[in-house]
């Protein structure tokens, strides 16, 4: 800094701006990705609630008329529960899957039929209302809620899970 007073001035300038500046980015930047997060944790809540109660109203049908046949969790009730919900649905039973609204992603491999440990930890033996996990379809990231459905005179291990896809509109 063996420069003019003008050169020193401008430095000192330059840095004093910078700095708040630079510490202001690193502020903003936190505060939008937990305002993004939590309100991820809303959204997922909602339709992954709206998701389970569909499933288990779906399951009533017939309950009090022993004559009306109970309706199975499959691949074709969940793909017609997906319209109603708007999104894929996925119903694992006992860690394992059982029916989805989108076979294709599973056989294909791209994701896993098998319940992740910390799925279960949280959701099944933690007592979590729901659980948020980023999952990956292929190379894109793809946050999944997972939450615990209760099947009447079903297995006690059973978890819906509800891909968090934003579909465009036209």
């Amino acid at each position: 800094m063996r420069g003019s007073f003008y050169r020193r001035l401008l430095a000192a300038v330059l840095m004093a701006s910078i700095v708040p500046l630079v510490a202001l980015s690193i502020f903003l930047r936190a505060y939008i990705d937990r305002r993004g997060e939590a309100s991820l944790a809303d959204s997922a809540a909602a339709l992954v609630g709206a998701a389970r109660r569909v499933v288990e109203d779906y399951q009533t049908v017939g309950e009090d008329d022993p004559t009306i046949p109970r309706l199975p969790i499959n691949d074709q009730a969940l793909w017609w529960l997906r319209r109603v919900v708007g999104q894929e649905i996925h119903v694992y039973e006992d860690g394992v899957l059982a029916a989805t609204s989108k076979p294709e992603l599973f056989d294909s491999a791209l994701l896993l039929k098998r319940l992740p440990g910390e799925v279960d930890r949280e959701v099944l033996r933690g007592g979590q209302p729901f659980v948020v996990r980023r999952e990956h379809l292929g190379a894109i990231p793809l946050p999944v809620a997972y939450a615990r459905v209760d099947e009447p005179g079903g297995p006690r291990d059973a978890v819906i899970a509800v891909p968090l896809v934003i579909e465009q509109r036209a």
